[in-house]
C-alpha cells in the first residue's frame, strides 16, 4: 500500500482524470451536494473561474483518493475568514484511520495564509478532528431560502 499526498492549485493545475476523480470522490462522501457545485469549488480553487483561489490537497492509495480536503480563498477579512474550507473528506473504509485526513488538514492550516473558516454539520464525522486541531465554534450559521415561508408577523 503506497500513500502519496498531493497539492493542487493556480500554479500545479490538475489534470481532467484528477479532476473527476475528485469530483467523484467528494460527490460520495457528501451526498447532498451537486457534482456542479463541487466542480465549482475545484475551479475557484484552482482559478479556472475568476476568484481568488485556494488549494485542494489529497491523499492517494494505489491510485484512488482516500481523503481530500478543499480550501477556497474568499478575499475576506475580519468578519470572514480570509480561508473558507469547503471540503474535508476521509474514505468511509478508513474512518478509524482519521490520522490521514488530520495530516491533510494540518497541510491545509500551514499553507493558508490566514484565518479558516469551515461550515460542518453538527453530526459530521471529522467535527472531533478539527476541535483537536484547535478549530472553535465562532457564530451559528442562520440561512433563509424559502420567501414562500415569511412568516406575517414576528413575536418577540
Amino acid at each position: 500500500m503506497s500513500r502519496c499526498v498531493h497539492l493542487y492549485d493556480a500554479f500545479t493545475g490538475m489534470n481532467s482524470g484528477e479532476k473527476m476523480a475528485l469530483v467523484n470522490f467528494l460527490r460520495k462522501h457528501n451526498p447532498d451536494q451537486d457534482s456542479s457545485i463541487i466542480l465549482d469549488s475545484i475551479d475557484y480553487a484552482l482559478k479556472n473561474k475568476p476568484s481568488f483561489g485556494g488549494f485542494v490537497f489529497t491523499c492517494w492509495e494505489n491510485s484512488r483518493i482516500v481523503a481530500a480536503v478543499l480550501v477556497n480563498k474568499t478575499g475576506m477579512s475580519g468578519s470572514q475568514a480570509p480561508y473558507q474550507m469547503v471540503y474535508a473528506n476521509l474514505c468511509l473504509q478508513l474512518q478509524e484511520e482519521h490520522t490521514i485526513l488530520e495530516e491533510l488538514i494540518r497541510k491545509a492550516i500551514r499553507h493558508a495564509k490566514g484565518e479558516i473558516g469551515l461550515h460542518l454539520k453538527p453530526d459530521h464525522p471529522a467535527l472531533p478532528i478539527f476541535r483537536a486541531l484547535g478549530f472553535e465554534e465562532q457564530y451559528v450559521e442562520l440561512r433563509f431560502s424559502s420567501p414562500q415561508a415569511v412568516p406575517a408577523r414576528v413575536s418577540s
